[in-house]
Order: C-alpha cells, then sequence, then structure tokens
C-alpha cells in the first residue's frame, strides 16, 4: 500500500558569532589584526534545513528521494516565483521520520523578503509549503539583505547602486534618514577609519575635548569643523569662520558675494597673499564688503598675484573701506599678468581703490591689458581719481618720481588729460592747492615740445599762461604766432618799418599783436618823424635802426642812427643823424617796441 507523507516540521539554524573591535583613542586607530589580504574561508550559501517525516502509519525510516523548490509565495501548485534552482537529494536516509539534508538556492535568495519552501517526496509535492522563519537574532535585522556574489550588503535595499558598492542604505520617510553611530564612550572615535590593501590612510572622528570634527591623514590631523562653524586648515583653533595656515588655490578664481567684514584677509604668507594662476571669469571677484574688499597684511611675494583671467583680474563691488588694501609685500603689492577685462577693477570704494602701504618692488604691477592697465574713477569733485606720491629721500639728480608713464613711438602720448569733446574739458595739470608755494617744473634733457591742434581741426589751439585770476599773460597761437598783454614787458608787442623823412614819411609795413592801427606821422624836418603805435607806450623799452640799402651791387648800405622818445603816450618822435658820405641821406627806419 502506498504510504501518504506528510512534512511536519521544518527548521532553519542560522549560526550568528558576535565580533568585537577595541579603539585606543590616544594611539590613533588600527586595522583589525589580520589584514584585509589574509586568506579566509567563505561561508558559502549552503544552509542545513532538518526536518520530521511521517504518514499514516506513523514515522518513516528508510531512503527517500527529495526535491526542495524555494518560493515566494506560500501557495501550492507552483504559485508565485521560484527563487534559485530546485534542490534535488537521492537516497536521504529518514530514521524514525528525522532527517537533514544540505541546500543551496545560490546568492541573493534570501534578500528579498518572505520565504517557503516547497518539498517533492518520492515525486509527491507536499502541501501547504514550509514558511522559512528566521532564527531570533534574524529578527534583530529587518531590511538587511546580503549578497556574497558582488559582495554586499544593503540596508533598505537588495542591490548595489553600482558595482563596486559594498555597503548601501536606503533610508525611508522624510526628515533624518541614512545611517547613524553612536558609542557609549564619550571619549570614542564612532567611525573613522579608511585603508588601503591594508594600510590605514586616513580617517575622521569627533574629538570632544575642543568640540571639533577633525579629518586626519596619517598620523597628522589636517582639517578641523568646530562646534560653532568655523573651520580651520592647518589650525586646531581657527578664528575666523574660515582660517588656512598656508595658501589657497582655486580653480574658479575666488568670489566673495557678501562680506559682512574684510572680503578677503590674508594675515601672513611666506609667498603670494592671494595667488591666482587661471581663472576663466575674474580672477578675484567681490561683489560687497563692510570693510575692505581685499586685505592682504604681509606676503613674502606679491601681495596679490593674478596671472591669467578672462574676465577682469580683480573685481571689488562697492567696498565699505578699500577696494584692495595691501599693508606689506616683500614682491609686488598687486600683480597682474594678463586679462582679457581690466587688471584690477573697484567700483565706488568707501575708502581708496587700492591701497598699497609697502611693497618691495612694484606697488601695483599690470604686465598685459587688453584694455586700460589701470583705470581709476571718483565722483567726489574734491578728490583724486588716483593718487600717487613718493616721499623718497630728496637727490640731486632727478630720479624715479611720483608717477611714470611711457608709450612706444613719437606719436603717442605719453600722458594723456581730459577725455571727451566738452568746450569746458580741459586737460589740466596743477600743484597741490593744499600747498600754496608749490612749484610747477618741466624737466628733461631733450626737447620740450608742445603740439597744438593735434587733431587737426578748425578749432582754434592756444598754448595760454595764465596768472591767478585766470586772465592770460601769455599766449602761442596753433598758427606761430605770440601774444602778450599790453601791460606785459618780454614779447615784442610792436614792429614798425617805414619812412623817416619830414613831409614825406610814411608807414611801409607794421604789426602789432593788440591788433591797433600804426602810422608815420609827417614833420617839417627833413630827417625826422613821430610814429603812432596805437596803445599806450609808458614804460616800455623799444629799439630804433636805420635799415636804407644801397643796391645790391655794392654790396653797401647807408650809415646812420636814428634816436627816437616818446612824444605823446601812444608815439614815438624820431629823428636821424647821417654818418654816411654818400650824397643821399638814410631815410627808412625799423623800430621794435616790447
Amino acid at each position: 500500500m502506498k504510504r501518504t507523507m506528510i512534512a511536519l516540521l521544518a527548521t532553519l539554524l542560522a549560526l550568528l558569532t558576535p565580533a568585537g573591535i577595541a579603539l585606543a583613542q590616544e594611539e590613533g586607530p588600527r586595522l583589525p589584526e589580520a589584514g584585509p589580504n589574509a586568506v579566509r574561508s567563505t561561508i558559502g550559501t549552503a544552509f542545513t534545513y532538518q526536518g520530521y517525516l511521517e504518514d499514516t502509519a506513523g514515522p518513516i525510516t528508510g531512503a527517500v528521494d527529495f526535491t526542495f523548490t524555494l518560493w515566494d509565495d506560500p501557495t501550492a501548485s507552483g504559485a508565485g516565483n521560484q527563487i534559485g534552482g530546485a534542490a534535488a537529494l537521492t537516497g536521504v536516509l529518514v530514521d524514525e521520520g528525522l532527517f537533514t539534508a544540505e541546500l543551496d538556492f545560490g546568492s541573493g535568495a534570501f534578500g528579498g523578503g518572505a520565504r517557503y519552501l516547497e518539498i517533492t517526496v518520492n515525486g509527491t509535492v507536499l502541501s501547504p509549503r514550509q514558511s522559512m522563519t528566521p532564527s531570533p537574532v534574524a529578527l534583530a535585522l529587518p531590511g538587511l539583505y546580503t549578497d556574497e556574489s558582488l559582495p554586499f550588503v544593503g540596508v533598505g535595499r537588495d542591490s548595489p547602486i553600482e558595482s563596486r558598492e559594498a555597503f548601501g542604505v536606503d533610508a525611508p520617510g522624510d526628515g533624518r534618514g541614512g545611517m547613524y553611530v553612536n558609542t557609549t564612550d564619550p571619549g570614542a572615535w564612532a567611525f573613522y577609519g579608511y585603508a588601503n590593501e591594508g594600510q590605514l590612510k586616513a580617517y575622521h572622528y569627533y574629538q570632544p575635548t575642543t568640540n571639533a570634527w577633525v579629518l586626519r591623514f596619517g598620523i597628522t590631523d589636517q582639517l578641523w569643523v568646530k562646534q560653532d562653524g568655523r573651520v580651520g586648515m592647518g589650525t586646531p583653533a581657527p578664528s575666523e569662520r574660515l582660517e588656512v595656515i598656508g595658501s589657497v588655490k582655486t580653480s574658479d578664481g575666488l568670489k566673495v558675494s557678501a562680506g559682512v567684514f574684510n572680503g578677503v584677509l590674508v594675515e601672513s604668507a611666506n609667498q603670494a597673499g592671494v595667488r591666482v594662476d587661471v581663472a576663466g571669469t575674474d580672477g578675484v571677484h567681490v561683489n560687497s564688503a563692510t570693510e575692505d574688499g581685499l586685505s592682504v597684511n604681509y606676503a613674502g611675494g606679491d601681495g596679490l598675484s593674478v596671472s591669467t583671467a578672462d574676465g577682469n583680474g580683480v573685481f571689488i563691488d562697492q567696498p565699505a573701506g578699500d577696494g584692495v588694501q595691501v599693508a606689506s609685500a616683500l614682491d609686488d603689492g598687486v600683480q597682474v599678468g594678463n586679462t582679457v577685462a581690466d587688471g584690477v577693477r573697484v567700483v565706488n570704494p568707501g575708502a581708496h581703490g587700492i591701497h598699497v602701504e609697502t611693497a618691495g618692488q612694484d606697488g601695483i604691477h599690470v604686465a598685459d591689458a587688453g584694455n586700460t592697465g589701470v583705470y581709476a574713477r571718483t565722483t567726489d569733485s574734491e578728490d583724486y581719481g588716483g593718487e600717487f606720491v613718493n616721499d623718497g629721500a630728496n637727490t640731486s639728480v632727478p630720479q624715479g618720481g611720483g608717477l611714470y608713464a611711457r608709450s612706444q613711438g613719437d606719436l603717442v602720448p605719453d600722458l594723456v588729460l581730459g577725455g571727451n569733446s566738452g568746450t569746458d574739458d580741459d586737460g589740466r595739470i596743477s600743484t597741490d592747492p593744499n600747498y600754496v608755494s608749490g612749484d610747477l617744473v618741466f624737466a628733461s634733457d631733450d626737447d620740450v615740445t608742445v603740439m597744438l591742434d593735434i587733431g587737426g581741426g578748425d578749432e582754434d589751439s592756444d598754448f595760454q599762461i595764465q596768472d591767478e585770476s585766470g586772465s592770460p599773460v601769455f599766449n602761442v597761437d596753433d598758427s606761430g604766432a605770440l601774444w602778450q598783454p599790453v601791460g606785459q614787458l618780454g614779447l615784442a608787442k610792436a614792429a614798425a618799418f617805414g619812412r623817416c623823412d619830414g613831409s614825406d614819411s610814411g608807414l611801409i609795413h607794421g604789426q602789432s599783436v593788440y591788433g591797433t592801427t600804426i602810422s608815420f606821422l609827417t614833420d617839417s624836418d627833413d630827417d625826422s618823424c613821430a610814429v603812432n603805435f596805437g596803445f599806450p607806450l609808458t614804460g616800455r623799452y623799444w629799439i630804433a635802426t636805420v635799415t636804407d640799402q644801397l643796391p645790391s651791387s655794392t654790396g653797401l648800405r647807408r650809415l646812420g642812427y636814428v634816436n627816437c622818445w616818446p612824444d605823446g603816450a601812444q608815439q614815438l618822435y624820431c629823428t636821424i643823424t647821417d654818418t654816411s658820405d654818400f650824397p643821399e641821406d638814410a631815410e627808412d627806419i625799423m623800430i621794435v617796441v616790447f
């Protein structure tokens, strides 16, 4: 008679061995005694299954053929999805109903929810499927999945995001999630180590004594994040929001959106205070600062160095203090190599646009600028767009100076004043009005040239010297004519050439810088005349000479001299004394009035 068999008992045994790792905080973290490359035997994916088998006649004894399959549904007759392959075991010995079988459904078989075991005995499928219940220890690990074939351990998910992921966490719901590590020892390091090939590379830990999160490489702490949010690089006690001991190098230049105090502050640097090698836009960009936009107290090299920038080398917008302030630099105060836009641009500074206290070399150095090397502008009518001061010791040989400007070529100006077409836009040079005794000196070891009307326009261009009231005291017209007020001595004010011969007297040619009419007046004496110049001659000087000439073939001239003296406020009375042996007297005279 065929025996009907029923599986009554199924037990899954799982052995869990806890392990502990002791950490010594003062000595720093250690690797486990057995390194990651030590040879270990793997657990595998097989497990031991023990059951009890009987039929209507009681417990079964003898050899039985079993087939085990794993499913995700408790319903028999092929419902649900089969997990892994079938485990077919023949001739399994059953003693008084008890048997033991080793089953293996492959990796990941138990990582995705409830599992049910379907058992076939000598070709008969037993019902219902047997639930694979966890051990008590496994109940403490909800949502934990393992896949030894990868290897991978997941919390909240059963597969890695990418193949190299060994551990992954998915946190359900809103708010805090992920992984939280706690230790009951107030001085312990909860989660700390990073190693590669058995060598400890870096680790981080919370330092209870200083309330800081610390990142260490090797045996040296490098980064501190304080409880109040201050960050220190190279220093465990940052005094600012970010404090760096050493230089700072960035790939995007340096951008400060809104600094409550200084945009960038460098207390002391052995090399450059701020250095930017290459920037896609601005090298240093500060939008707004309550104090200085960029401040460097001391630098062993350049205070600020920008090698190449596709935008501005330095851009400071509306600082309440100085745009750029360099207290002391052994090299250049500000050095800008090559920029597409402005080398240094400061907009609306509360104090100086650029302030350099001490520099070992150039205070500001712009090597190559596509536009203006240094551009400064102020809207304060009582202040200066740019101020350059040289307080060096006085030397007998003029060297150095407050400002040096040079360009290439004779036609390119070294210094340009003014800038628009307004008639009131003077190119003005003035000494400091605060010092009434200041002199204005033009010194050169070569020509000093004044070029008038360089634009070639129709506008009259004069070179003028004015007195304190703004009245001209000397004038040179662009045509070359010289002019001086009537009351000033120095230049010739008028010249008259004519015949001085009594009733035959007359003007041959005369010119006055004031546009007055010059005339020769007749006289009854044959060797005399009166010359009226049309402006006052009081206190002036004049030169008079005889200018008669004989025909050029003789190479001689009539000899004599003329004597003139004032005869009224605007005229001279002149007489000629003839010293020639020629029969004709000297008659023509030239008079120049100064």
